[in-house]
């Protein structure tokens, strides 16, 4: 499988042993989930509907989301992070807590012609063209042709339409609002980001930070355990290279003498001399995640008790070649890196190694990054003008009726107030009341199952688990074509490490 060259810094190879793997067999197969460095589902979006509930997580940048760990890695409060495309040319403004508006782009080139340059995410050029532009062309029943002609020149990766019209129809559609009317916007609610937990259960996030924070603190315990992990192995490999020096230097010395023994007997010497069963080997039987694997290694089993209790192999089976004086300075310095190694370990902190692997993966997104601006910067040199936006275009502010939004907010704040009011003087709650409060709550009770005696919807639940994308990775149903390929950060590879 050919990965995304940033796959493996966002899933570090470093994670691998801690993983928890599936086994077909005595087979060790992929592992049950990845455990990335930072939330893809933040970064690739969710969206997604069942049966049983409907989960829309927009995409965010993934400089943002980084920037947000590191304040985070400094007992910092993470900053407000808003929905951000790829490539995307056009506006992404917040009108309420949970709802954005977003808005392609438009430009005036004339006083009879305009240009589109950018459509909202999700729309498709040719949907648009069929069911914004060639109605207002032809006109429908319901009302008049509003345009007289339209020009298309598109690439693979842009889009442009050059729409003609009369002077008097587009300065009505500019006091309007030629966004509005040309269907230029759209609106984006995250109210509903249902996710499964690292428990596999069905959560609601109220903010892309709510789903941040808990990838965190998750994530956090795992860099803890990464630390422990090497930490106990670097040990054993050091203490194994300083046994296999030491073996080396004392039969040069003569103070073991190989020549004529038996392995029984040198085992017991090596005993005596209060040499180390292997360490790396002891280090590995004690290491939960790998008491599965070389289950078929059967080949060599131990003959004796005293071989089952201790394990010389890696000092009886070195070659005459290893005892040369230049292969005994080879494993002096490795002794010495090993230690070294162990050493800055020790000194370092599970925020030390996260801001390690985010550095690793800034560095490589920076450097593809660069790689597309050097590839686009030389494509779009090469492509004729009629396919640019016009370097005489006047760019037309997207219109946002702002007070529109405050109101509705306003209306809500009002409409709870009344609700806490129709309570009586004796504690009891109005009938009307309940009823309008259960039907805001029945979406949370659907996905609550553990609060329910539905049988049928746990069944149901659990069957939409199966169906639904994970928090660590999922995929955007997005539909632009200026933006669908190269959206994803990783790729389709990545994406398929990630289920």
């Amino acid at each position: 499988m050919i990965l995304s060259p940033l796959a493996r810094k966002i899933f570090s190879p470093l994670d691998d042993p801690l993983l928890t793997y599936e086994y077909e067999g005595n087979r060790k197969m992929e592992p049950k989930c990845f455990v990335p460095i930072i939330p893809m589902v933040l970064v690739n979006g969710v969206e997604d509907s069942t049966s049983i509930f409907k989960s829309k997580v927009p995409k965010h940048n993934p400089r943002d989301i980084v920037d947000n760990i590191r304040r985070m890695l400094r007992n910092e409060e993470p900053l407000e992070m808003n929905p951000w495309y790829k490539n995307f040319k056009g506006t992404v403004v917040k009108v309420e807590p949970m709802k954005y508006i977003i808005s392609g782009e438009v430009a005036k080139l004339d006083e009879q012609t305009i240009e589109i340059t950018e459509l909202p995410i999700g729309t498709c050029i040719e949907d648009y063209k069929e069911t914004i532009l060639e109605p207002m062309l032809h006109g429908t029943g319901k009302s008049p042709a509003l345009i007289n002609d339209y020009q298309e020149y598109h690439t693979d990766t842009t889009v442009k339409f050059v729409v003609k019209m009369n002077k008097n129809a587009l300065e009505k559609v500019m006091r309007d609002g030629i966004h509005k009317k040309f269907k230029l916007q759209t609106s984006l609610s995250i109210s509903s980001m249902f996710l499964f937990d690292q428990n596999d259960d069905i959560k609601k996030y109220e903010s892309p930070l709510d789903i941040l924070r808990e990838f965190f603190t998750m994530r956090m315990d795992f860099y803890v355990r990464r630390k422990k992990y090497y930490e106990a192995m670097f040990e054993a490999e050091l203490l194994k290279l300083e046994n296999q020096v030491r073996f080396i230097l004392e039969l040069d010395e003569k103070k073991i003498i190989t020549k004529n023994t038996k392995k029984k007997e040198y085992i017991k010497l090596l005993i005596e001399q209060k040499y180390d069963s292997d360490p790396v080997k002891a280090w590995h039987d004690t290491t939960s995640n790998n008491e599965n694997e070389n289950v078929e290694d059967g080949d060599k089993m131990p003959e004796t008790e005293e071989e089952k209790k201790y394990d010389f192999d890696y000092l009886i089976d070195m070659t005459i070649r290893t005892m040369i004086k230049g292969r005994v300075e080879e494993l002096m310095k490795k002794r010495d890196a090993k230690k070294s190694e162990l050493e800055e370990l020790k000194r370092s902190t599970p925020k030390k190694l996260w801001e390690k692997d985010l550095d690793s993966f800034v560095e490589e997104y920076e450097r593809l990054e660069k790689n597309e601006i050097q590839k686009k910067s030389a494509w779009i040199s090469n492509l004729a003008d009629i396919y640019k936006p016009s370097v005489h275009a006047v760019r037309i502010e997207p219109k946002i009726d702002f007070e529109k939004y405050q109101s509705k907010k306003e209306r809500v704040k009002k409409s709870n107030n009344n609700k806490e009011e129709t309570k009586n003087d004796d504690g009891d709650t109005d009938v009307d009341a309940v009823e309008g409060l259960s039907k805001n709550l029945n979406l949370q009770t659907t996905i609550d199952y553990g609060q329910t005696n539905d049988s049928k919807m746990k069944k149901d639940v659990e069957i939409e688990k199966k169906k639904t994308v994970a928090a660590t990775s999922s995929t955007s149903n997005e539909k632009q074509k200026s933006n669908e390929s190269d959206n994803e950060i990783v790729g389709n590879s990545a994406k398929t490490i990630a289920n």
